[in-house]
């Protein structure tokens, strides 16, 4: 392992990676153990083709399991109408810097308040696996296939099939959940569809 690492880690990339903090005792940077993917910010494009997938629009609520800088669910709020779309993000860093984004671009929408941005887009800081999913019509993730593994007991505890939630997945299929829809990008991203 190289100097600085851990976990095979590269230091030069720890800013794109998320839940990893720097261990100041130890000198090395540490993954939170409740991380399920690094964070990967998702083109514009693969953003809409997902919500697009997931047939997002008024009236539906959708949450993002993994959030990052909050850059889907504002467009799914403001591309595709969505009444309200909420992420979960475990990286403290990131989580801040997606709120401000938001409270910016919310306030340039007319949200003047936090309140008031909150009711419709919410960057919470927490656990994928601690998300409140009821009355959610949309889930969106892009996770490794280890992050998919580790969250399907919990998607398939809240979400029964037959409630009719839409999830659509970024680049890995969930394992053991027939697809309802596979489409490819123009880029070469795979987006998987379920209706559950």
């Amino acid at each position: 392992m190289a100097d600085g690492c851990v976990c095979g880690l590269n230091p030069c990339l720890m800013p794109m990676c998320a839940a990893v903090s720097w261990d100041s005792w130890s000198g090395t940077f540490v993954a939170d153990p409740r991380s399920l993917a690094p964070y990967q910010g998702s083109p514009v494009d693969v953003i809409r083709s997902m919500l697009d997938l997931a047939s997002a629009a008024a009236g539906d609520t959708l949450v993002d399991l993994g959030a990052g800088d909050g850059r889907v669910l504002l467009e799914a709020f403001l591309h595709s109408g969505v009444k309200r779309a909420v992420g979960y993000e475990l990286d403290p860093a990131v989580c801040a810097i997606g709120r401000a984004h938001i409270a910016g671009r919310m306030s340039n929408e007319g949200f003047k308040t936090k309140e008031a941005q909150n009711e419709r887009v919410e960057l919470i800081e927490g656990d994928a696996r601690e998300a409140n999913l009821e009355g959610v019509n949309i889930v969106l993730m892009y996770m490794l296939p280890e992050g998919h593994r580790v969250l399907c007991p919990f998607l398939e505890e809240k979400l029964p099939i037959g409630c009719g939630t839409r999830v659509v997945t970024h680049q890995w299929p969930i394992p053991g959940w027939p697809v309802g829809k596979q489409i490819e990008t123009e880029t070469g991203t795979k987006l998987f569809m379920y209706k559950r």
